[in-house]
């Protein structure tokens, strides 16, 4: 069982079992973890094709919203993806 699917599990549990309303910000907040952990374990498995497509896609859109006036910076909504670019240059040996 991934962890996807443990969280999916627990989170239908507190809905079915215990009677969580679903719509209460703690569950709305718990379902968009669960998302996002659903997302990293896609990106994980991706093919080095796919990791190279990520990576030109990616960097081209981060730099039309560079060239549209976006200032980079640490916080910003682009850098979890500028940390899988790193992530899969690695894996790729690109870096």
């Amino acid at each position: 069982m991934t962890n996807s699917e443990h969280l999916n599990w627990l989170f239908d549990r507190l809905v079915e079992v215990h009677n969580e309303n679903p719509n209460y910000d703690y569950m709305v907040r718990f379902r968009k973890i669960i998302d996002e952990v659903e997302n990293e374990e896609i990106k994980d498995s991706l093919t080095r094709e796919e990791k190279i497509s990520f990576i030109v896609e990616t960097e081209s859109k981060i730099m039309v919203a560079i060239m549209k006036g976006h200032k980079a910076s640490v916080e910003d909504e682009y850098q979890k993806d500028r940390e899988l670019i790193n992530k899969y240059r690695k894996e790729l040996g690109f870096i």
